[in-house]
């Protein structure tokens, strides 16, 4: 969509931040002289914040800032992938924010960015279990198939694995994600008189040995629970 040259100059970095207002997408970082890249998101109104902090704060990714200081910040291209069509107001696992992610996985997944920590680990995690020397030949072709059978297994780990460390790193997303999931829940009887109260969806799934999507989903469509009532 876009590429950035002379990264070093002012007159590129002020182009960065006009063209970029308002936009969610997906970048790249390029090394010139040896071709490898760092692949992430932005969310909207981000982009140019993104670029700042890996080209100039050295906060956006290690591998980046190491090679950025090694190679001179001139060497080094700056693009935009793709934008997201839709508002990312943060990232806070919105489902629009989840959609940003998703589409940066299938950039990772395609380039292969070397300087993208998680990239490195997908790798040493094949690496890992790999079959022995003994079995390679034998296994070539079954490994070739399970490949193809389960492509969309590496994806969803990535994003998993990212969207874990958002939830970890993010200490208030956190707090807001235990409340939401200790809201109290009533079941009323037919009659609306109360039948029993629990402190939060999953104890009250405990209490009827089923899952909390089950609960959730009675409450979403308010249908009858259990030959019960209705769940508040």
């Amino acid at each position: 969509m876009k590429h950035y040259l002379n990264l070093h100059l002012r007159d590129t970095q002020l182009l960065i931040l006009n063209d970029n207002k308002s936009k969610a997408g997906v970048y790249m970082i390029l090394n010139k002289i040896n071709n490898k890249k760092y692949i992430g998101s932005a969310a909207t109104n981000r982009i140019h914040v993104k670029f700042r902090n890996h080209v100039f704060h050295g906060t956006g990714s290690k591998n980046t800032a190491a090679a950025i200081a090694k190679y001179g910040i001139e060497n080094f291209d700056f693009y935009i992938l793709e934008y997201f069509p839709g508002f990312v107001k943060k990232e806070n696992l919105s489902s629009a924010h989840l959609a940003l992610l998703e589409l940066e996985t299938k950039y990772i997944l395609d380039l292969r960015p070397e300087y993208n920590i998680h990239t490195d680990e997908l790798t040493v995690e094949t690496k890992a279990h790999a079959p022995t020397k003994a079995h390679a030949q034998t296994k070539a072709h079954a490994r070739t198939d399970e490949t193809k059978a389960h492509g969309g297994v590496a994806e969803r780990r990535q994003l998993l694995s990212k969207i874990a460390t958002l939830r970890n790193s993010n200490l208030d997303l956190r707090a807001k994600l235990s409340k939401l999931a200790s809201k109290p829940v009533t079941l009323y009887n037919l009659d609306n008189s109360i039948h029993s109260t629990y402190p939060g969806i999953r104890v009250m799934a405990k209490a009827f040995n089923c899952c909390s999507k089950t609960i959730n989903q009675a409450i979403k469509n308010q249908t009858v629970f259990r030959n019960i009532g209705i769940i508040k």
